[in-house]
């Protein structure tokens, strides 16, 4: 199950469309299903997360969508398109954030989460907290994840996938995540052929056809990879210094 960029499956991520279209569901719900279009009308497959992680024979024309958070524009903006395309998502949840509400973004609930792997989507970790886990200490570091994880396993939520909050991880939590049972995990721009430091590729669901189908190109990478040299590393998502008002609750707008 090692990932391949050039000849694996394209894993794509998206977040709260809703907040990436400016608060309109509408707006954000054609959004993403004209993208769904694009990626079925250029001969591209939806794939499940579980089909990568069984060991499928997964190639370039795949597609895994994965969406962080646990946003519940999930469920009113982007299911519909899902379902109509015979596709699957993974939904990374952040376990202290179920039910609540923050900055006007709804979280899923635990009752959510039951009816959507009724729908056929799949459920991935994100943490309890959200906080980046290469910036907190060790000990902090390995609660979120013991802890996340635990009340995954008691709620009977089988997540094999984990997602690094902030897509920020060092050796020391790609080992933390490996021990505590996930199969692969998952960063953004940075990573490499590891299975526990996956990139995807993001999306927000507002770009148009000419960005998508660049997502998707086997181009997207180098460019990255040319934009990643010219561009100082501390200014990266995943290197650059996260302010401590960011981390957790506090960067939803959620009191602790």
């Amino acid at each position: 199950m090692r990932p391949d960029e050039r000849m694996g499956p394209k894993f794509l991520l998206y977040h709260d469309i809703v907040g990436a279209a400016g608060g309109d569901e509408r707006s954000a719900a054609e959004g993403f299903r004209r993208q769904l279009d694009i990626m079925a009308e250029s001969g591209h497959r939806f794939a499940r997360m579980s089909d990568f992680v069984d060991g499928a024979e997964l190639g370039p024309r795949d597609v895994v969508i994965t969406v962080d958070d646990g946003a519940r524009s999930f469920i009113t903006c982007m299911i519909p398109a899902l379902l109509d395309h015979g596709a699957s998502a993974t939904l990374f949840i952040v376990t202290g954030f179920m039910g609540r509400t923050g900055d006007g973004v709804e979280f899923v609930s635990w009752e959510d989460v039951d009816a959507l792997q009724g729908q056929g989507m799949e459920i991935g970790c994100h943490g309890v907290s959200h906080v980046p886990l290469d910036q907190v200490s060790p000990g902090v570091m390995r609660a979120d994840i013991a802890e996340s994880t635990a009340e995954l396993k008691e709620r009977g939520v089988g997540a094999s996938v984990f997602a690094y909050p902030f897509g920020r991880y060092d050796e020391a939590t790609k080992r933390a995540v490996e021990e505590a049972g996930y199969a692969a995990a998952f960063t953004v721009m940075k990573g490499g052929f590891d299975r526990f430091e996956i990139r995807r590729r993001l999306l927000t669901g507002t770009e148009g056809p000419a960005m998508t189908r660049f997502v998707l190109s086997d181009r997207f990478f180098g460019v990255r990879e040319g934009v990643r040299r010219l561009v100082p590393r501390r200014l990266l998502k995943q290197e650059a210094p996260i302010a401590p008002d960011r981390w957790g609750g506090q960067h939803f707008g959620i009191e602790e």
